[in-house]
């Protein structure tokens, strides 16, 4: 109860219009749009996670995400930019594997995937806590380092790591289960954690991620009701 609090935020960034071309097609947009409607009421009935899992897992959901997700890394430079600049520490997690290994590779950053091991990700943790990298736990050679940011599976790292030295959150996407997302923002929103927290959702001006924005904003504000 003497949490600090936590602030929810979208920002909208534009992606290259030819990153879904095939979905520019109205047989396409109708395949999604019917997925979606799919999902969303799986969601609106609580039903279980193998049965969202199975609905999200349909290919034109499940294309449409992953391209989006790569175009809003690119499109979350800025943000990572202006955070460094001004000192913060931040988390970023991501449904998707890819965005995760990308971002990992800036100057200052690790990530955590499910291929990370146990013993490399309590180094990660230890490293990042500290705000300096070790040996083990930064990229070859990047040994000594400013613990600057940890980019995470959510599915790999929503769980038994505490990053409490962040007070920034960024999802690039999140997971169809909700309580997946809120497991990862637990990571920084933490006992420890002194500051308030900022969780920002990236969200593409595309009709897709924007519909999927809402169906998980409204999951998780009827869960926090």
């Amino acid at each position: 109860t003497n949490m600090p609090p936590v602030i929810y935020q979208d920002l909208r960034v534009d992606v290259p219009r030819d990153v879904l071309q095939e979905y520019a097609r109205a047989d396409a947009t109708r395949k999604v749009s019917a997925a979606l409607d799919a999902l969303a009421a799986a969601l609106d009935d609580d039903a279980d996670e193998d049965t969202i899992e199975r609905l999200a897992a349909n290919p034109a959901i499940a294309t449409v995400r992953r391209y989006l997700a790569a175009a809003k890394a690119v499109a979350a430079a800025p943000v990572l930019d202006e955070l460094e600049a001004a000192g913060e520490p931040v988390l970023v997690f991501s449904s998707h594997v890819a965005p995760v290994v990308d971002l990992g590779q800036r100057r200052g950053w690790s990530c955590i995937t499910g291929d990370t091991t146990a013993a490399r990700r309590g180094c990660i943790r230890r490293d990042f806590q500290a705000g300096v990298w070790t040996a083990d736990s930064a990229r070859r050679g990047c040994g000594g380092e400013a613990a600057v940011g940890v980019a995470l599976s959510i599915r790999a790292a929503a769980e038994s790591l505490t990053l409490t030295r962040a007070a920034h959150v960024i999802f690039i996407d999140e997971d169809w289960v909700p309580g997946r997302n809120a497991q990862a923002v637990h990571r920084a929103d933490r006992i420890g954690q002194t500051r308030p927290v900022t969780v920002l959702r990236i969200v593409a001006n595309h009709p897709v991620d924007r519909r999927i924005a809402d169906v998980l904003r409204a999951k998780r504000n009827f869960s926090n009701a």
